[in-house]
């Protein structure tokens, strides 16, 4: 009976957490909900590198779509110390609008801890998000290896990039 009273306990527990989770989107920030945005536009910084202008805009639904869920979906940046891999800077901002909301900015850090910022000073992170990584590159019409730069000697198989030498 102590185990039977156990399990039914261990089970409801486990359904008031599931419900609570759902509740509160999985612990997501929502960047916008309605109306959906209509253009976006995506410039480059480049970061510690030499790379050649980006400013972008695009009005074609189903990309802007793709890449708002993206960034919806990502968790917020975690807290505490942990170790990124080298960040030289280069950033892609993306500026969402719509005729019926005011602009929402994206700020992705393309290497390091692959931070975002959002305009309302919210921190999300792209981690272990390939997803939009990928649909970025694909919006810009950008392989993987120029959407996030390397120095050069690249890794085997990519491109790299020169980094602007000191003045003498």
């Amino acid at each position: 009976m102590g185990a039977l009273r156990s399990t039914s306990m261990k089970r409801m527990l486990s359904l008031g957490l599931l419900i609570a989770v759902l509740a509160t989107g999985c612990g997501t920030a929502r960047l916008v909900d309605s109306p959906a945005a209509t253009t976006l536009r995506i410039t480059r910084t480049p970061g510690l590198f030499i790379l050649p202008p980006l400013a972008v805009t695009i009005t074609y639904p189903a990309s802007v779509a793709r890449l708002l869920d993206d960034i919806n979906t990502l968790p917020p940046f975690p807290a505490g110390t942990f170790s990124c891999p080298i960040d030289f800077g280069t950033s892609y901002t993306l500026t969402f609008r719509s005729a019926a909301s005011p602009k929402l900015t994206a700020v992705i850090s393309a290497q390091g801890c692959r931070g975002i910022r959002l305009s309302d000073r919210r921190s999300l992170w792209a981690g272990n998000s390939p997803s939009l990584f990928a649909d970025l590159g694909a919006a810009l019409h950008l392989t993987q290896a120029a959407l996030i730069p390397y120095p050069c000697p690249p890794p085997s198989g990519t491109l790299c990039y020169p980094q602007p030498s000191p003045a003498a």
